[in-house]
């Protein structure tokens, strides 16, 4: 995907070496750990998730707020679609692949780590949701129940297919390409809402249940007709235990590793003079590869937590897996956050003429993306203390997971396979930020 795909800055950005930075990071882990054995010795964050009510989102302000975000969520998937077929297929005229891979899978799920799930508020499908129950009733067409029995391997796979055209297709920045995909989406989201409602449509649309994971950890949270704010993290706590959740993480946090990946000399190497479909072959093996790793080393840990607490309970892998959304957090911001800062400007830009016909809606068609307003020592420095900081977020969300979950006589055993796939991950990461 070319400028898109990837963030602005270099490996000699980076504020210390490789080395310290490591030891510094897993120095950090292994202390955690050991303050949180001796010091945290209760689930804290089930207490904590219930927050401090602020207000109400069914008032006349709540209503607006819903109505004018799910207008612009309408308006972005139909620019998105009509700019997709109509306009000059190039990522300098179509605002197509901007509105894709930097609003839709960038923005919206960073700001929902910041303010909740955003998706929710703006997502034109969650309109249609909202008529079904209000016509149909969630008791008649059971909704909430069917949600919970709704497991996540269809978003899962939408996941799949996303990173595949972003990272593996050739032509991954194809206003065309990109136009199918949000038509095949459009098509499922509102078969979804229409389906099973608004709950069941946050466990089938790929976006809509990333931004839910991500937005649980927010400190801004929405409870029935109620909004608060709580404590970072706290509600992952509350995610809930569906099959699947565990591989549709995993396959986010394979599809971002696999971004680092394809910035390194090495894999460069690899990929050597091949184009068109050579290069999709390739990185396709290599993305299928990136994910099955780190899946294997995901459930090798919980496997390992199993035999240690002598247990064999098959929720382990979901249970656990909201330990590792804060490390996608992380990563996410270390590989996507110059994209959303420097190509969110040129979105900015589009967005003044969304189809290329010579329009000037906002005032800036004639501007250029500012580079230079935010260096890159800092775009590293965040980039750095995103990995670093997420693994230590992790760290404390399996160990207040592993508070409920594992027998007491066996607990700081236990837990030691995941503090090890943290440090790994850790390493991993850091590594791939240096090569990059």
């Amino acid at each position: 995907m070319n400028t898109l795909a990837h963030g602005i800055g270099s490996r000699g950005d980076l504020p210390l070496p490789l080395t310290a930075l490591v030891v510094g990071a897993l120095s950090a882990i292994i202390i955690s750990f050991v303050v949180l054995t001796v010091a945290w010795g209760h689930p804290r964050f089930d207490g904590l998730a219930t927050g401090r009510v602020l207000g109400r989102t069914d008032g006349v302000a709540g209503r607006v707020f819903v109505t004018a975000g799910r207008l612009f969520g309408l308006l972005v998937v139909v620019v998105g679609l009509g700019a997709g077929i109509w306009v000059t297929d190039n990522q300098w005229e179509n605002i197509t692949p901007r509105l894709v891979y930097v609003l839709l899978w960038v923005i919206v799920p960073l700001l929902s780590f910041v303010f909740g799930d955003i998706w929710r508020w703006i997502s034109p499908f969650e309109a249609l949701a909202a008529l079904r129950d209000r016509v149909v009733g969630e008791e008649a067409g059971g909704a909430d129940a069917g949600a919970s029995r709704l497991t996540l391997f269809v978003p899962a796979a939408g996941l799949l297919v996303f990173h595949w055209v972003e990272l593996a297709y050739h032509a991954s920045a194809s206003a065309r390409i990109l136009a199918w995909m949000l038509g095949a989406w459009i098509v499922m989201s509102t078969y979804a809402a229409l389906r099973y409602g608004g709950e069941g449509l946050r466990s089938r649309d790929p976006l809509a249940v990333w931004s839910r994971l991500i937005g649980a950890g927010g400190p801004i949270f929405v409870r029935g007709s109620e909004w608060g704010v709580r404590a970072p993290f706290v509600g992952l706590s509350q995610v809930p235990v569906q099959p699947g959740i565990a591989l549709a993480i995993m396959i986010v946090l394979g599809g971002t590793t696999f971004d680092g990946v394809t910035r390194t000399d090495w894999w460069r190497d690899i990929m050597g003079t091949r184009v068109g479909w050579g290069a999709t072959a390739v990185n396709t093996i290599g993305l299928l590869l990136t994910i099955s790793v780190l899946l294997v080393l995901f459930l090798t840990a919980i496997r390992m937590m199993q035999r240690a607490a002598g247990t064999d309970d098959s929720t382990y892998d979901d249970v656990f897996a909201s330990a590792l959304l804060p490390v996608a957090v992380g990563y996410s911001i270390a590989h996507y956050f110059s994209l959303a800062v420097f190509e969110g400007q040129f979105l900015w830009i589009q967005a003044s003429d969304p189809f290329a016909r010579g329009w000037d809606l906002f005032g800036f068609r004639s501007e250029r993306p500012n580079y230079t307003f935010i260096s890159t020592t800092v775009v590293a420095w965040v980039q750095a203390m995103g990995i670093i900081i997420g693994h230590l977020a992790g760290v404390v969300v399996g160990h207040d997971r592993a508070l409920s979950e594992l027998p007491p006589n066996r607990f700081e055993r236990s837990q030691l396979p995941l503090i090890a796939l943290m440090m790994t991950l850790t390493c991993f990461g850091l590594f791939l930020l240096v090569e990059a």
